[in-house]
């Protein structure tokens, strides 16, 4: 009895952990772009605002951005984040703010790709799976 009781304990540990050790938690993004300086001057501030699962233990401090300038990928880090309730839903919403100068007038896809979108999003079969991709075109 304690050897089945102990390997049942084992299965339900391993399952729980597992559970965390896969936890996703992407929701929701937006990218946000704001000219500033002078009319000829060729930098913006980027806000980058993402809405995450607060009870899951993948959180993101930084993130991977692709100017779409052709310059290196630039991390930014976090600069705020609280706890929304809505409808007794929570959501996590995180805030990352950073300022880039572009080469030259153009046109430029600015995005973020997270692989760590949530399970069951009803439009995406699979979601846990597809990776989210947030993108905007500055003109």
């Amino acid at each position: 009895m304690t050897r089945w009781f102990l390997r049942s304990l084992m299965a339900v540990l391993l399952l729980v952990w597992g559970h965390v050790a896969w936890a996703t938690h992407n929701e929701a993004g937006e990218i946000l772009v704001c000219h500033v300086g002078g009319d000829s001057s060729l930098t913006y501030q980027i806000t980058i605002i993402t809405y995450t699962n607060p009870n899951s233990q993948a959180d993101r401090p930084e993130f991977i951005v692709s100017w779409g300038d052709g310059t290196p990928l630039d991390t930014i880090a976090r600069d705020d984040s609280n706890v929304v309730v809505v409808g007794g839903i929570s959501t996590q919403r995180n805030l990352y703010i950073h300022t880039h100068v572009y080469p030259g007038p153009g046109v430029y896809l600015l995005q973020y790709i997270d692989p760590n979108r949530v399970a069951d999003v009803v439009n995406i079969p699979g979601s846990v799976n597809v990776p989210m991709c947030v993108q905007t075109q500055l003109v």
